[in-house]
Formats: structure tokens, C-alpha cells, sequence
């Protein structure tokens, strides 16, 4: 879980602000799916 929350970490801030939004909801839909 540590791994997969800095993955999705590095992820927002390598994205652009316009892809920020969707790689929120990513992460939490794997969140949810824990």
C-alpha cells in the first residue's frame, strides 16, 4: 500500500494541472478498492 500510495504521489506532481483531477479519482478508486 506505502508503494502504491507513492506511485500514485509521483504521479500528481508529474501530471499537469488539467490531469491532476483524474489522477485523484484513480487514486481513490484504489483507495476504495482496498
Amino acid at each position: 500500500m506505502n508503494f502504491l500510495f507513492d506511485c500514485c504521489l509521483a504521479l500528481l506532481y508529474l501530471t499537469t494541472s488539467c490531469c491532476k483531477y483524474q489522477v485523484k479519482l484513480l487514486f481513490l478508486f484504489f483507495l476504495f478498492r482496498q
